[in-house]
């Protein structure tokens, strides 16, 4: 199943700077002008309703009785648990001897007996922004007809990303793929019918155990409510009903095999003999570790690799479950992971529809597939520095601290990128990325180590170089880590 997000965040002072902590002594201050990952700390929750924050190095907060606060310990107790209240999307953080911790340009302390300005922070995700949300009742979040529901139990379907934009002040403006924004109307009710933002548009997220609760511009909690799940704004306390789960949104792809037709889930068999596209030939890519992937149908269930029979028919992952996923000149192949006896087999698709796997030494022309990626018709891209890739001027440039949202359009087993502006990515001189009017490049797409790369007809990849520039770097089999982006 998706991997459920850990709460990671930013922590961002009055004076609009975040915490930091740097690897020499564990210093912590609160001083760092961008969000990046000696800027991020994870909320752990304890069985109490309290929190325990730790920093990007594995060591936690702590705040003694007489005010002194560091970021040293490693087995966390009293002193490292914290209580957090919330303010209309600010927060303050107490400690256990009821003082609250102060930031300024210079100091973090723990001596304040109350709320001031300097007492209030903002925590700014520093997850990427592109998530699935879980109701309490399990069901995802997913906008149809411009409403905001929740009625299915799985996370199938374009139509359950949204995008987190972070407005300050704590505040998120939330876009589903129509690419409008979430809001409630007169009545509470939240529909995806915006296309810009206002108050009403902006909502602030609480923290309670390990869930969050949503809170609208009125005051009010987000729940589901009704048969379709409707999310409306009913509660000003925070009840089971109110608290929501964020969600990594796995690929959601077709594979297309050499005969031109579809891999499709039919009962317990998978066959590639359908043109069009429904829910049967929809799988999600659940990444597991390096180069290897899960395959997961409508039916929640994945496909299963056994002495070369291929059948979908397990619930849960195991080996058999487990494929490794190759690139041969933009096209891509599975193979399963050896079994007891060393034995693999790469997936291989027989001309009148059959799908099996076959125990070849290498990828042949019905061993690869072309594989289109469905659930991102809009792409946020994050670098492995958590900058974001975004455009100034003509230029995309790969250092951005606030997000821009692409529009990805699938051509041919290839795709194009389209800019805010509605230019396309294209390669320019000193093979630079530019978005430019009237000019685009195709590209392959590969997903590798649970983030995506994209690779030129001519064997290079894009990647961010030291100055932060989008470019296309030399030729290379695999892509660099610097050609990795989260998606």
């Amino acid at each position: 199943m998706a991997q459920s997000i850990h709460l990671v965040g930013g922590i961002k002072t009055s004076l609009g700077k975040f915490w930091n902590c740097e690897k020499f002594n564990y210093q912590l201050t609160s001083n760092a002008a961008l969000l990046r990952q000696k800027q991020t700390f994870t909320f752990e929750p304890t069985d109490d309703g309290k929190w325990r924050i730790k920093s990007w190095l594995g060591k936690y907060l702590s705040a003694h009785e007489l005010g002194e606060v560091n970021i040293k310990v490693e087995a966390p107790g009293p002193s490292e648990t914290f209580t957090l209240e919330f303010l209309n999307g600010l927060v303050a953080i107490k400690s256990v001897h009821n003082k609250y911790i102060t930031a300024d340009e210079n100091n973090i302390n723990c001596k304040a007996a109350a709320i001031g300005d300097r007492e209030k922070f903002e925590i700014v995700f520093g997850i990427h922004p592109q998530v699935v949300v879980r109701t309490f009742e399990g069901r995802y979040v997913r906008v149809e007809q411009e409403e905001a529901i929740s009625n299915k139990d799985q996370q199938f379907g374009v139509t359950t990303l949204l995008t987190l934009e972070y407005e300050g002040a704590g505040k998120y403006a939330i876009k589903a793929t129509n690419g409008k924004y979430l809001g409630i109307d007169g009545t509470g009710v939240v529909r995806a019918d915006r296309t810009a933002k206002t108050e009403k548009e902006l909502f602030s997220f609480e923290f309670v155990v390990k869930k969050l609760a949503i809170k609208a511009a009125n005051g009010k909690y987000l729940s589901p409510d009704g048969a379709k799940g409707s999310l409306k704004t009913k509660n000003e306390k925070i009840t089971p009903r109110e608290l929501f789960e964020l969600f990594h949104s796995d690929p959601q792809i077709t594979v297309k095999a050499h005969n031109n037709k579809f891999v499709s889930c039919q009962e317990k068999n998978i066959m590639c003999n359908r043109t069009t596209v429904g829910d049967d030939e929809t799988f999600i890519m659940e990444h597991i570790k390096e180069g290897t992937y899960a395959m997961r149908t409508v039916q929640a269930k994945y496909w299963t690799c056994k002495e070369g029979a291929l059948i979908v028919d397990s619930t849960v992952r195991g080996e058999t479950e487990a494929f490794v996923v190759g690139y041969t000149e933009g096209k891509t192949s599975f193979r399963s992971v050896p079994n007891k006896d060393g034995k693999q087999f790469f997936i291989t698709a027989k001309s009148l529809g059959g799908v099996r796997g076959a125990a070849v030494p290498a990828a042949g022309d019905q061993e690869v597939f072309e594989v289109s990626l469905l659930n991102r018709p809009l792409l946020v891209l994050r670098t492995k520095q958590l900058a974001y890739l975004g455009t100034t001027g003509e230029k995309i440039m790969a250092n951005k601290s606030t997000s821009e949202t692409f529009t990805l359009h699938q051509q041919e087993g290839k795709v194009l990128l389209k800019n805010a502006a509605g230019n396309y990515l294209s390669i320019g001189a000193n093979d630079i990325v530019t978005a430019v009017p009237n000019n685009q490049t195709p590209l392959f797409i590969e997903f590798i180590n649970g983030r995506i790369s994209f690779k030129t007809g001519d064997g290079r990849y894009l990647v961010s170089d030291d100055q932060g520039n989008f470019v296309a770097g030399p030729k290379k089999d695999v892509p660099p880590p610097d050609g990795q982006f989260e998606f």
